[in-house]
């Protein structure tokens, strides 16, 4: 990533001080300490060896705000005592991306999240493809406040040849109502022609039929005209994240097999080289207190090691057709375990269990790849509704003629204020069910809730893909 410039205008110094040390020791950036009389002297000065201001205006009012002038191509955040809802609504208007109160005590920890979302911003590139000229300019317009590069294109024939043309392009966002081929066919022709490689497709449409389509197709999320910016923009954070958290996590894999191939070379079993140490430097040293402390923590070390090693063997095993887009579907093992790991960190910092019961007759399984958007769907509700200290459970099992995954959250229901979701997720996952003769639902087991789809064991056994 770029070396970013960042302009630190009239922080007092317990602010600077802690910026500049966390900014220096994540290499996000080099810091500049500026002072100067007011706000106003320095947005209207020579800001042009800058690409990321932080600024502190103790009493700074809204009609203050508006006079800033501020440039929309540098992002911008205040620090300021006197923030409200008003102001930061003003604030984002003028292009002042993050208002933080001053007495926040997660001040710091807000200004670092928002200058790591930049960094990831910045290496993102959107298509927008809708033959409506003022359609697209306004999805240009939301993407550019946002700081993501973007460009778009009003005939669909001409998408292939300019995804040739230019590799950088990771986002391609849809429109559904298009002359000569939709925005679900066009979604079809480039998986089919870019097999390999890796896109965040998301649907535009304005009516229900094309949403609905769009998931079942594939797409990683829809939205629907007019446009809110502010939803728009949280969604497509969100599936920035995801995938920048997985392409992550497999590096780190990748990572761990290359090392464990050089330290091991010719050695068949890594845990040979843990166990050979222990051999020559434990086993056959004299009997003392200290021996028999070195063997135990030895042995700790070399269970603790063998755990790991089957784990990570396991799901690079796993990995290798977590997202394989050759195939037309996924085993169920795959699209479970995927979610699991992503909803683990989320589940860990609420102190949720996640309980794992998978039949393993049917795990591995071939289904659907348009069922991972609702196993997606049920397991990320369940964290999300769980409360501190919860259990979720995860099961998949047979059922007579059927398959059946729960996802089962163990926190108390107000059974009077209980409503049944009726959000267009749950809407959408339950037409995806429905259209490979399934169902699926909410029952109630003591205090907890349990959300679950069943699909017929037949349509698997058949190797139907649908």
């Amino acid at each position: 990533m770029d070396i970013l410039k960042i302009s630190l205008v009239n922080l007092p110094e317990k602010f600077s001080d802690s910026l500049n040390n966390i900014i220096k020791k994540e290499q996000l950036g080099s810091c500049k300490n500026i002072a100067n009389k007011s706000s106003n002297n320095y947005f209207f000065g020579d800001i042009e060896n800058t690409n990321f201001i932080i600024f502190y205006d103790k009493n700074i009012s809204e009609e203050q705000i508006i006079q800033l002038q501020v440039q929309s191509d540098i992002p911008v955040i205040l620090i300021t005592e006197q923030s409200n809802f008003e102001m930061e609504r003003t604030a984002k208007s003028n292009n002042i991306n993050l208002v933080i109160n001053a007495s926040d005590p997660e001040l710091i920890a807000l200004i670092y999240g928002f200058i790591s979302q930049y960094q990831i911003y910045k290496s993102q590139h959107v298509l927008v493809v809708d033959d409506s000229k003022v359609d697209s300019y306004i999805i240009s317009y939301n993407l550019t406040k946002d700081f993501l590069q973007n460009e778009n294109e009003n005939n669909p024939k001409n998408v292939i040849e300019l995804l040739r043309n230019s590799e950088s392009i990771n986002i391609i966002i849809l429109d559904y109502e298009m002359p000569t081929i939709n925005g679900c066919q066009l979604m079809e022709d480039i998986k089919k022609t870019f097999p390999i490689r890796e896109f965040i497709f998301i649907g535009i449409t304005g009516n229900r039929n094309g949403a609905i389509q769009f998931l079942h197709d594939g797409a990683d999320d829809v939205l629907s005209k007019p446009l809110d910016h502010d939803i728009f923009s949280i969604k497509l954070k969100k599936l920035i994240f995801n995938s920048h958290t997985l392409k992550q996590e497999r590096q780190s894999l990748n990572d761990y097999k290359y090392i464990i191939k050089n330290v091991t070379k010719a050695v068949g079993d890594p845990i040979y080289v843990l166990s050979t140490i222990n051999d020559i430097l434990v086993e056959n040293a004299l009997e003392t207190v200290n021996s028999s402390y070195f063997k135990l923590l030895s042995q700790t070390a070399k269970d603790k090691l063998t755990h790991i090693f089957t784990y990570l063997l396991s799901y690079l095993e796993l990995s290798k057709n977590l997202r394989d887009p050759s195939l037309k579907n996924s085993s169920l093992h795959s699209m479970i375990s995927s979610q699991l790991l992503i909803e683990a960190s989320k589940a860990k910092l609420n102190n949720i269990i996640i309980k794992e019961s998978l039949s393993p007759e049917i795990k591995d399984l071939h289904v659907p790849i348009q069922i991972e958007q609702v196993i997606t769907y049920l397991t990320n509700n369940a964290i999300n509704n769980s409360s501190k200290g919860s259990d979720v459970y995860i099961r998949l099992y047979p059922d007579k003629f059927n398959i059946v995954f729960e996802v089962e959250d163990t926190h108390i229901i107000n059974r009077e204020n209980y409503e049944e979701d009726k959000s267009i997720n749950y809407v959408l996952c339950t037409k995806i069910i429905d259209s490979f003769g399934g169902t699926m639902g909410n029952k109630k087991k003591g205090n907890s809730n349990i959300c679950y789809f069943k699909l017929p064991s037949n349509t698997f056994a058949s190797g139907k893909t649908h």
